[in-house]
This record gives structure tokens, C-alpha cells and sequence, in this order.
């Protein structure tokens, strides 16, 4: 058996020092199964060449993960928050690489035309010479909501309680009513579902100052109403 009998002061400078391949001459020692030194032999080569590959020194670093969204959500539609898990990944690679890197973005997320929340998995974006240390898919939950807006309606007046032998004349036969709520629904809602009415029940010949009640679909909310207050007059038939 050989062993090598290296200067250990000066192989730890090398190495300490080493850029790149190591390649250095050493004597080399015959030895017994116990590893003690057996005199009176002779070895050809008695220096053998040693070679030492230096590889870089690879680090691991914490970084956020940051979401890269692609597309537009439908009309009438945004995005109010996007949450990821994990919001941060251990990434392992040169030390040089890895002091410039400050993030790791997912891959494009597409939200075209998303009307809804929707929860993906999704994979990082990586720099080349650059690993996770531990291999993951990121979950992101992309939240969708509608816009609010506003819609104004041109409504007729609806007369209602006239008795049988009665009828009534309006100083105003429409009203404008402004409603809230989200865009996509105030787009789709039909005219004829919101309704303008007054109430003249119990109420003889005459005339009289009575409020619009205006009534719509749930989802939606009434924010003015002009006139708020209608002249009605009644008459026998």
C-alpha cells in the first residue's frame, strides 16, 4: 500500500488559494495495513503527480418570489389580490450569481378574461446556474372582482291603487334613476326590471305631491331618483 506524504502547511495554502485545478508532486511511502511506514522498500515512481480539481463554492440564499400576471381580466372586471405559497423559495448556486439576485418570478400567470378567483400552480422562473433547494411548485391565488359603476335609467311612472272608476294624470311620466352596483350586472340589466311606481290607494278626486318609489333587482342599489316627488291628480272616469 502507498500513501502520500503531502507538506500539510503548504496543501493548505494551495487549497486556501486555489482559483482553479490544482496539480502538485509529492514523494510517495510504502505502508502495511496498519498505515505505518515500511522501510527498506523502493517504489518506481518514487513522486507521483497529484491533481486536485477546484470546483465553485456554491451557496443557498433566500429570496421572494414575485408573481409575473400576463393578459386582461373580462370588462368590468380587476384584480384586487394575487397571494402566493410560498411567498419566498431557498435557491442554491455560485456565490458571484447569487449576490445579484434580489428575486425569483413565477412564469407568466395568464388571467385573460378571468372573471373569478382562481388558484394555480405554477412554476419559478430560474437563472441559469441557479437551483431550488428544494424542488417546488409556487400556489397562487389570482382575486377577481367587479368593478362598481354607476347606470342611469329613463323609467315611466307607474300609477298604482286607482280605484275601478278612477283615473289620474302625472305632472312628470318618467323619472331618471341612478343606480350603483357591479359593472357586469348594471351592462346586463334589462330596463323593464327596474320599476317606478306611486301610490295613490285609499285616495279620492284631487290632487296631490307623492314620492317615487323605485323598485330593482337585488345587486344593485338606487342612489338618486329625479324628481323625487310627482304631482298626481285624480279624477273620477
Amino acid at each position: 500500500m502507498l500513501t502520500l506524504e503531502p507538506d500539510p502547511d503548504k496543501s493548505k495554502q494551495l487549497l486556501n488559494d486555489a482559483q482553479t485545478d490544482l496539480e502538485t508532486s509529492t514523494p510517495a511511502i510504502p505502508v502495511d495495513a496498519a498505515g505505518l511506514t515500511i522501510d527498506g522498500l523502493q517504489v518506481e515512481p518514487a513522486v507521483v503527480v497529484v491533481k486536485v480539481p477546484v470546483l465553485p463554492t456554491a451557496t443557498t440564499r433566500t429570496v421572494p418570489v414575485v408573481f409575473a400576471l400576463r393578459g386582461v381580466v373580462a370588462p368590468g372586471y380587476w384584480v384586487v389580490g394575487v397571494a402566493m405559497d410560498p411567498f419566498a423559495v431557498t435557491v442554491r448556486g455560485d456565490e458571484q450569481v447569487l449576490s445579484t439576485l434580489d428575486r425569483i418570478e413565477t412564469l407568466p400567470i395568464e388571467i385573460g378574461d378571468l372573471s373569478a378567483t382562481r388558484t394555480l400552480s405554477v412554476k419559478l422562473s430560474l437563472p441559469a446556474g441557479v437551483t431550488l433547494l428544494k424542488p417546488t411548485d409556487v400556489s397562487v391565488t389570482v382575486t377577481v372582482q367587479p368593478l362598481t359603476g354607476t347606470r342611469v335609467f329613463n323609467t315611466a311612472i307607474v300609477v298604482t291603487g286607482l280605484a275601478a272608476n278612477q283615473t289620474a294624470d302625472l305632472d312628470q311620466t318618467n323619472v331618471g334613476v341612478l343606480l350603483s352596483g357591479p359593472v357586469p350586472t348594471l351592462a346586463s340589466l334589462p330596463p323593464e326590471q327596474v320599476v317606478a311606481s306611486v301610490d295613490v290607494a285609499g285616495r279620492g278626486a284631487g290632487t296631490y305631491t307623492i314620492d317615487v318609489a323605485v323598485r330593482v333587482p337585488s345587486g344593485v342599489s338606487v342612489q338618486t331618483v329625479q324628481p323625487a316627488r310627482v304631482t298626481v291628480t285624480i279624477r273620477p272616469k
